[in-house]
């Protein structure tokens, strides 16, 4: 079972997607992808939604060498896609086959505990399951990743993506093994699902758990019973399996059939309730909750494979004034492909190219002291020590701004990281491209300006 606060919307799932073990130990924690639905038209193609799931596991293994072909290698990549920090990687052309996917790990660079990758993916049937409107998406405990899809050739289908990793540990010199298990193709929206459930009925003759929390944020730790209320129609094989009171929260439970892992599932739905009078209350509680059961329906607190995914949303609203209200599910549904792909992955570094300065950071009413911020090609990392109730993550809100020579370079916070209240704890931002780290000359984080000196570390 897993939980998230109102700040981390995306439901993971309690497996480890994607995990990267390295000499270091405490890396980051993965960076949360949203469940972000779309309420365009109903049964048109999604092409807002730049989905192509990938489920991925990452361990540290011996590199292998192999030749991948020049379509959709390195030369093709600077040629076609003009990456933003082609200037920064090297090749590595490792490619490998599972179900006609063909995929490449092109060019890869790492510095210290940040890196680059670049990968390329191809559909040599020629069936259209590679396509501009996919993203990829991997997620990890052990790494944190942000991935995009920076080009898409029309005429062979071949996609490029950029990827970028965060670690408390470091990239460099570590050779790594990639295993993508699944993708997901062809998203189809939904539109909007009105379910024909008495909601004010339901509510009140379902489940009731606990008593209202004196704490807002404090979202439950135990769910409702799961069962079978209603199909959810357009869905493959999703249903409804319970409505009920936990803890003052009215709570939606729905379920479907477990993919490869929970990124791996064919919907991506989210609900949502219409009041008497029309309007929207997305789920304004503390969260959601997601857990899987076995066929029938018992929960599983293992790391085993599930045979069903529930997610249980919570609503604020006043449950004994339901009368009126109507659930509605929004989202698409997806064409899944399950295979088997394996890459090696060997990162160099960037050697002697970081600057580093410390300071005393204020956000708001937060104070972090005697923190250290690294600047590389790729971006900067923030690190320090005894980060109290999450305040250490006070410098992700506000504008981050490299002052250079050549002007500024505004960064994106990607992820953070602390294995425990008190321990160190580490945030990363990237840059849009590489950074001429020797023209930087302050480092703004919201109104605090830090001068840098003149060497490089």
């Amino acid at each position: 079972m897993i939980s998230f606060d109102k700040d981390e919307k995306f439901i993971s799932d309690a497996l480890d997607v994607l995990d990267l073990e390295l000499a270091i130990p405490d890396l980051m924690s993965g960076i949360r992808h949203k469940l972000d639905v779309g309420t365009a038209n109903p049964k048109t193609r999604c092409k807002p939604m730049r989905v192509l799931i990938v489920a991925a596991a990452v361990v540290a293994v011996l590199g292998l060498t192999a030749a991948a072909a020049s379509l959709g290698g390195f030369d093709w990549l600077l040629k076609k896609a003009n990456p933003p920090f082609g200037d920064a990687v090297k090749p590595i052309e490792q490619s490998t086959i599972s179900q006609g996917i063909k995929v490449t790990a092109v060019a890869a660079e790492s510095s210290g505990d940040m890196a680059i990758l670049y990968v390329t993916l191809e559909d040599t049937e020629h069936l259209g399951r590679v396509t501009e409107d996919m993203g990829i998406d991997l997620d990890s405990t052990g790494v944190s990743m942000s991935a995009e899809q920076i080009y898409f050739d029309k005429e062979t289908g071949i996609a490029a993506y950029q990827i970028r990793l965060g670690s408390t540990g470091t990239f460099d010199g570590q050779s790594l093994s990639l295993k993508m298990n699944g993708l997901l193709y062809g998203g189809t929206d939904l539109g909007e699902i009105r379910m024909g459930i008495d909601l004010a009925k339901a509510a009140k003759q379902g489940e009731h758990i606990g008593q209202p929390y004196s704490d807002p944020k404090q979202a439950p730790t135990e769910q409702l019973t799961p069962g079978h209320l209603a199909d959810i129609p357009g869905t493959k094989s999703a249903w409804v399996s319970a409505i009920g009171i936990n803890h003052g929260y009215l709570a939606v439970q729905f379920a479907q059939p477990a993919g490869v892992d929970r990124f791996m599932d064919a919907n991506k739905i989210q609900p949502y309730l219409l009041d008497a009078g029309g309007n929207i209350i997305v789920d304004n509680g503390p969260g959601v909750t997601g857990f899987k059961t076995d066929a029938q329906l018992h929960p599983i607190h293992t790391v085993q494979q599930g045979a069903y995914d529930f997610m249980e949303y919570y609503f604020a609203v006043d449950t004994a004034t339901l009368d009126g209200y109507t659930l509605c599910f929004k989202g698409s549904v997806w064409d899944v492909i399950s295979g088997e792909w394996k890459l090696d992955v060997n990162f160099d570094s960037l050697q002697h190219l970081a600057r580093e300065v410390k300071a005393d950071i204020t956000v708001g009413k937060v104070q972090l002291k005697d923190v250290v911020l690294k600047i590389n090609p790729f971006g900067m990392t923030l690190t320090g020590y005894g980060g109290e109730n999450n305040d250490w993550l006070a410098p992700h809100s506000v504008k981050t701004i490299l002052e250079t020579k050549k002007g500024n370079i505004e960064l994106q916070a990607i992820s953070s990281s602390s294995s425990a209240p008190g321990e160190p704890y580490e945030l990363i931002w990237y840059a849009a491209s590489t950074i001429d780290i020797d023209s930087v000359i302050a480092v703004r984080i919201g109104d605090n300006r830090i001068e840098l000196k003149n060497q490089t570390a």
